[in-house]
């Protein structure tokens, strides 16, 4: 007797499977790091799916299934260079919040947030201010490469 029910934006864009194969690079085209990037995501496959991407990037991967998690990391002395965050999950900590105490504790830190929400609920949460890029769920590999490697390199030109 369970009925589940799946609702899909409508979109008038060209979807990247309709491209043909030679023109879509993967990750491959994208260019990765060092960085030690801490991933907070509290569904477990889409974490899977960031670090599976960012590892083949090189990146240096540290993961939190929440804020309150996270939070008690970087509390207890962790070192990152950029936190990806989810902004909606469980805990007392939300994905903003997160992000303005690493901004007010650790301000070489680069914030990237993401969300699969609608802007209207992130609006609540964020108390109708945006102080963080977010990146749209769902996003390609390229997109996610791209996003964070903007947001390390924009480190650079403050």
């Amino acid at each position: 007797g369970t009925r589940v029910t799946l609702l899909f934006p409508a979109s008038s864009a060209e979807s990247s499977t309709d491209k043909p194969a030679a023109e879509y690079k993967g990750t491959q085209a994208c260019s990765g790091g060092t960085e030690t990037i801490l991933v907070v995501e509290d569904e477990r496959l889409i974490l899977k799916y960031v670090v599976r991407t960012l590892g083949e990037l090189g990146y240096n991967l540290i993961t939190a299934k929440d804020g309150d998690r996270a939070k008690e990391y970087l509390e207890n002395g962790l070192k990152i260079d950029c936190l990806f965050s989810d902004i909606v999950m469980p805990g007392t900590v939300n994905g903003r919040d997160l992000a303005d105490w690493v901004s007010a504790n650790q301000p070489h830190v680069q914030i990237l947030l993401t969300s699969g929400y609608s802007s209207d609920l992130e609006s609540d949460i964020n108390g109708g201010e945006q102080r963080y890029p977010i990146l749209r769920k769902p996003y390609t590999p390229d997109q996610m490469a791209q996003e964070i490697r903007s947001v390390i390199d924009s480190r650079d030109s403050r």
